[in-house]
């Protein structure tokens, strides 16, 4: 047997050791490449967050500013075709005047569709057993026909174009969408088989709205859902506060014009207290010189102070003069007084102005006047037809004005007119006297109230004449009109009632 050489060990070791070596080379490189794989698809992941983030932030920021619904809509269509590539969706919004959900479309749709597709509020979908609260796929039976909706492929009708939002440099933002998902162009084009995908926008367990996303029923959610719910949640602050804000508005608008007519209310009442304040004033004036006179009169006579006949006879005249004015005072008094509580009636009746004006002439003649001014009384009467009106009514409507124009014509004429219109008889009272300027004309017909404060005390009078007349004639369907040039231009006094 030949001799075997020996081995050398020392290079056997140095192999192996070269050979193990190389092995540890090779695992540590594939390790270190795992781990450099693993560090770039988490800051990929943390990319991705980081951007989710942002964009909720920006959206936030911009959904607080209280945008209209129909601007809202469009934002999510944009969002939606950007961030998950859909190119038709559809979104509800509650409207505020109504209990129903409005809704909007990515893509143009006949009116008759959008009002078809108004949906019940708080629970759009009755028949259908789910969780309105949670981001899901939904069956298409929820909303019959609206795949069309769902599955419109043509995004150039989409509403992006209209209400496109600007992400990344343009709008000066930090983030870069482009950079961590494709463009909207280069995405895969969807299926032509979509199903929708049901985003609630929900704020204190109120369903203020919802978006349904048409997506390949493949397209995986889980990454977006809490996203989805979160956007859903800001819409829904963003909707509610919307609401509030204009109920807030139209809270104030109420409250502003209450407090308006609170003030007119106030003002009237402080008005009227003023009136009242004067009527008396001048009531008791009015009613303590005619009693002041009847009783000095009386006194004279019952003493014997007078010379003769005639002396006597013009005490007991000034005395029924007093009397009358006296008696006028009260009956103003007790007529506004049953016009106002209601029980003043009226009897509608056909009337022949030729009589009536035979009693309100006798009565016309005996009232006060200045020497020289003269009372013209129509002279037309006998042709004129029956008017449908209350006697006594008209009777006291005409004595008041002319007696008003007698006692503030000083010089010149007081003219009674008649003239037929259409359907009707057309009454003026017509004087030269003192007129009125153009603000107090606006007052003239109020209760308690004369042209001017200092013609009470000059002329006496309650300031009741003119309220009277306006109660009386709009109880017999007709109205009264005052018109003057100004102070010094005289007065016309106009009302018209039907012929019978």
């Amino acid at each position: 047997m030949p001799p075997q050489k020996p081995r050398n060990t020392q290079i056997e070791d140095r192999t192996d050791s070269n050979n193990e070596s190389v092995c540890g080379d090779v695992g540590l490189e594939a390790t270190e490449k795992a781990y450099k794989e693993k560090i770039a698809e988490l800051e990929g992941k943390l990319l991705k967050q980081s951007h989710k983030l942002s964009l909720l932030q920006y959206l936030t920021d911009i959904f607080t500013t209280g945008l209209k619904p129909k601007k809202i809509a469009g934002m999510l269509f944009e969002l939606f075709l950007r961030e998950l590539g859909t190119k038709a969706s559809a979104v509800w919004i509650k409207e505020q005047s109504s209990e129903a959900f409005q809704p909007y479309f990515s893509i143009s749709v006949p009116k008759e569709m959008i009002e078809r597709w108004k949906l019940p509020f708080p629970n759009p979908f009755p028949d259908m057993p789910m969780l309105l609260s949670q981001p899901q796929w939904l069956e298409k039976q929820a909303l019959p026909g609206i795949e069309p909706i769902i599955e419109a492929q043509d995004e150039s009708q989409g509403a992006a174009s209209k209400n496109k939002i600007e992400f990344g440099e343009k709008s000066g933002n930090k983030y870069q969408p482009q950079d961590i998902n494709e463009s909207a162009e280069e995405k895969p084009q969807p299926k032509n088989e979509l199903a929708p995908y049901y985003v609630p926008f929900e704020f204190q367990s109120e369903l203020m709205g919802f978006a349904l996303i048409g997506l390949d029923p493949d397209h995986h959610m889980e990454s977006e859902r809490d996203e989805l719910s979160t956007l859903g949640h800001i819409v829904a602050a963003s909707v509610f506060n919307t609401h509030l804000l204009a109920e807030l508005r139209e809270r104030l608008d109420e409250i502003k014009n209450k407090t308006e007519e609170l003030e007119k209310t106030n003002t009237a009442l402080i008005n009227a207290d003023r009136f009242k304040r004067e009527f008396l004033t001048m009531t008791s004036h009015e009613l303590r010189t005619p009693l002041t006179g009847i009783m000095g009169f009386t006194k004279l006579i019952i003493d014997g102070l007078y010379e003769d006949e005639d002396e006597m006879r013009q005490m007991l005249e000034d005395s029924y003069s007093s009397g009358k004015n006296l008696l006028k005072l009260l009956n103003d008094i007790l007529d506004m007084s049953k016009i106002e509580s209601g029980a003043f009636q009226v009897t509608l009746e056909p009337v022949c102005l030729l009589e009536s004006f035979s009693e309100v002439t006798i009565v016309a003649n005996s009232l006060p006047r200045t020497a020289g001014v003269l009372l013209n009384m129509p002279d037309n009467l006998e042709s004129m037809p029956k008017v449908l009106a209350d006697p006594g009514s008209l009777r006291q409507v005409l004595i008041n004005l002319i007696s008003n124009a007698l006692k503030f014509t000083h010089e010149g004429s007081v003219n009674v007119v008649l003239e037929r219109g259409i359907g009707v008889i057309n009454f003026s009272v017509i004087d030269t006297g003192i007129g009125i300027n153009p603000d107090s004309q606006k007052r003239l017909f109020q209760k308690f109230v004369q042209a001017d404060e200092g013609y009470s005390r000059r002329y006496g009078g309650t300031g009741l004449g003119l309220a009277i007349c306006k109660h009386l004639l709009g109880m017999m369907n007709s109205a009264i009109t005052l018109h003057s040039e100004g102070e010094g231009r005289g007065t016309a006094v106009m009302f018209s009632i039907p012929i019978a």
